[in-house]
């Protein structure tokens, strides 16, 4: 591993320990403190504290230089019809089978379009020993080159460039489109306030989960390989910005639902913080059958 400096070496370290933290209190909170009225539910967003947990556990041993609650939210509000595919097999295999073959996808790009060859390596040759003091032939290295070298080259590396930029938008462009439909289907539909209340409280919580990647983890990686077309030195968006944004996501994400969900952030208060802890109850037990049907 190439030491790029203290916090390159320690974010991951120090980000992944507190993802830890707040991914497991998250998980906790949502496995006691879920009301009925959440179902099955409550199983997606721990799913989502141990998906944080294990990216953390990557992050710190690899030290690298979320969209299907958003289908639920959608279906069981604009497609309630559809709502019983979460309890087939066959749906429950083609929804993870859909974001395993996106990653597969992402995987291959890189793998196969961004190995580096001995004319990759011989323009990073210098700046590497200069700025490193590490040999570039005795690490691995993955990478893209625009400029310079070979059309062979430039072709390989670019292509994998374009088809992780289209997987990382139409990530992002899903979740705002979902959310964007979920939230007009509020305006109109028929349903209680409390019931109304918390899948607004919900959405939020997603609206800001799905802000969280692309400000912290997309854009940043999005820049960082696409500025160098127009000549733009990154490496210390690289080394600093970008590794500290995409440590700090697992961490900062389960949070968003636990300020935001009420009986979370009570829970989480009640817990941790006795003296802010509110009491006030945000839906009534009478709702709790209604939301059930309805979510």
């Amino acid at each position: 591993m190439v030491y790029i400096g203290f916090v390159h070496h320690w974010a991951p370290i120090i980000f992944g320990i507190l993802s830890y933290c707040s991914n497991s209190i998250f998980v906790y909170i949502v496995m006691k403190k879920t009301r009925s009225s959440f179902g099955a539910y409550k199983y997606m967003l721990m799913s989502f504290g141990i998906f944080d947990i294990a990216y953390s556990t990557v992050d710190m041993v690899v030290a690298m230089g979320s969209h299907i609650h958003f289908i639920y939210r959608y279906i069981a509000l604009c497609k309630p019809r559809w709502i019983s595919i979460f309890n087939e097999t066959k749906w429950i295999i083609a929804l993870i089978s859909g974001v395993i073959g996106q990653g597969f996808l992402w995987f291959c790009s890189v793998y196969f379009c961004m190995w580096s060859d001995d004319e990759m390596r011989s323009y990073l040759a210098v700046p590497f020993r200069r700025d490193y003091n590490a040999d570039v032939y005795k690490i691995p290295l993955l990478g893209s080159t625009y400029w310079g070298a070979s059309f062979k080259l430039i072709l390989r590396t670019s292509a994998a460039i374009v088809i992780i930029t289209i997987i990382s938008c139409f990530t992002i462009s899903f979740c705002i489109w979902t959310g964007y439909t979920i939230f007009k289907t509020l305006n109109t539909v028929e349903m209680s306030k409390n019931t109304k209340r918390m899948h607004r409280n919900l959405l939020g919580a997603l609206a800001i989960q799905t802000f969280i990647p692309f400000a912290i983890s997309y854009l940043p990686c999005v820049v960082a390989w696409s500025v160098p077309i127009i000549h733009v030195d990154t490496k210390s968006l690289n080394n600093f910005t970008a590794i500290i944004a995409v440590a700090a996501f697992p961490f900062i994400d389960p949070l968003a639902i636990m300020m935001l969900v009420p009986d979370y952030r009570n829970a989480f208060f009640r817990i941790f913080i006795p003296c802010l802890y509110n009491p006030t109850r945000t839906y009534p037990e009478s709702t709790v059958g209604e939301s059930s049907g309805r979510a």
